[in-house]
C-alpha cells in the first residue's frame, strides 16, 4: 500500500509546479516513488473528491519531521540538475511535503548518496537526448569503436590552439597580503600570438608546428598531407567542424591517400583526445613561463618530448568514454 503521505506530497506538488514545468508528470514519476498511472489515479480522485482517500500509512508520519523516501528522492533530483539554493530548497520541501528540515539534514542527503560539490561545466549541445545518441552511435561506427578501452593506431586526433603571453600566464602567484598579484607583461611584444598545430595517435605526437597569426584551411591540409599523413594511408583523421577544418583540398587529398576524415559531433570538444592534451601542454608552458612568444619552438618540443606514452592512452581512453557515454 502506498504511504498517503507520499500521494499528498505528489499531488501537491503536481498543482504547485503545474504549468511552470513542461514535463510535470516526467519530474513527479523520478522524484516519488510511484509510477505514472499512479500518480493519474490519485489526480483524478482529488479531482472528484477533493481530498485524498487515506490508506494504511507506512512507517513514520510526514509530520514527524523525519526524512523520508520522498524527501530523499526530491532532494536528490534537484541537486542532479543544475544550480540550487539550499534556503529556497527547504522552504519547498515545506511547502511540498509540510515539514521543516534543517541545513544539515540536506547535507546528510547529498554525503550519504554520494553527490559532491563540483566545477560546473556547460553543456552548449543543441541536440536532444535522442539526436545525441544517435549522432554518437554514427560517430562510434566511423571511429571503429568497440569499447572503452580505445587501441587503434590509426585514429589521429588533430586541433589548433592559438597561444600568447597572456594566454600563458600562471593563474596563481605570490603576492604581499591585500594585494594583487600582477605580473606585468609588454602589450606589444605579445600582440602577435602564435598558433599551434598538432597531431597525436594513442602513443604519441605525430607532429606539432606552430605558425604566426591565425590558421587558414590551406595551412591545415599542407601540414596534415605533408607532416602528418606522408606517405601513408588507411589513416582516420579526427578533427572538429571548424570552417578551415572543412577544407575540399584536404578532403580530396585525403580521399586520394586512401585515407578518410572523421568529423567530431559540434559543441562536444570533450569527445577529441588532443583536447586533454592540449591543456596538459598549456599547463606546462604556464609552470615554465613563457617570457618570450619566440621561445615557444624550444620550449615546446622539450614538453612534447617528455609526455610519457601513458598520457596519450589517457587521453584517448578519456575521450572515448565521453563518446560511449552518450
Amino acid at each position: 500500500m502506498i504511504d498517503a503521505n507520499i500521494k499528498y506530497a505528489a499531488i501537491r506538488f503536481y498543482f504547485l509546479y503545474k504549468g511552470k514545468a513542461p514535463n510535470i508528470i516526467k519530474d513527479i514519476v523520478q522524484i516519488f516513488p510511484i509510477s505514472s498511472a499512479s500518480f493519474y489515479l490519485w489526480r483524478n480522485e482529488y479531482n472528484l473528491t477533493g481530498k485524498i482517500q487515506k490508506n494504511s500509512i507506512i512507517g513514520r508520519p510526514i509530520n514527524s519531521g523525519k526524512i523520508n523516501d520522498s524527501i530523499e528522492q526530491y532532494v536528490i533530483k534537484r541537486f542532479t540538475n543544475g544550480n540550487i539554493n539550499i534556503k529556497n530548497l527547504r522552504r519547498s520541501i515545506k511547502r511540498i511535503f509540510t515539514v521543516s528540515i534543517k541545513k544539515s539534514s540536506i547535507y546528510n542527503i547529498l554525503k550519504k548518496n554520494k553527490i559532491t560539490h563540483k566545477r560546473i561545466s556547460v553543456d552548449r549541445s543543441p541536440y536532444t537526448e535522442k539526436e545525441r545518441k544517435d549522432k554518437h552511435n554514427t560517430l562510434r561506427t566511423q571511429l571503429n569503436f568497440n569499447g572503452l578501452e580505445y587501441n587503434n593506431d590509426n585514429v589521429i586526433s588533430y586541433d589548433e590552439s592559438y597561444m600568447s603571453g597572456e594566454k600563458l600566464t600562471k593563474e596563481y602567484g605570490w603576492a604581499k597580503s591585500g594585494h594583487k598579484a600582477v605580473l606585468k607583461v609588454n602589450g606589444r611584444r605579445y600582440c602577435r600570438g602564435t598558433s599551434m598545430l598538432m597531431a597525436i595517435t594513442n602513443k604519441t605526437t605525430v607532429a606539432c608546428k606552430t605558425q604566426k597569426g591565425s590558421i587558414k584551411g590551406d595551412n591545415i591540409c599542407d601540414f596534415i598531407m605533408n607532416d602528418v599523413i606522408k606517405n601513408e594511408s588507411g589513416k582516420i583523421l579526427f578533427m572538429d567542424n571548424a570552417k578551415s577544418h572543412t577544407n575540399k583540398k584536404l578532403a580530396a587529398e585525403m580521399l586520394r591517400t586512401g585515407n578518410k576524415i572523421v568529423f567530431n559531433i559540434p559543441y562536444h570538444p570533450q569527445n577529441n583526445p588532443i583536447e586533454y592534451l592540449n591543456n596538459v601542454v598549456k599547463q606546462q608552458l604556464k609552470n615554465q613561463y613563457v617570457e618570450n612568444i619566440d621561445d615557444l619552438d624550444k620550449k615546446l618540443a622539450k614538453i612534447i618530448k617528455k609526455i610519457p606514452e601513458q598520457i596519450y592512452a589517457n587521453c584517448f581512453n578519456k575521450a572515448y568514454k565521453c563518446i560511449s557515454a552518450n
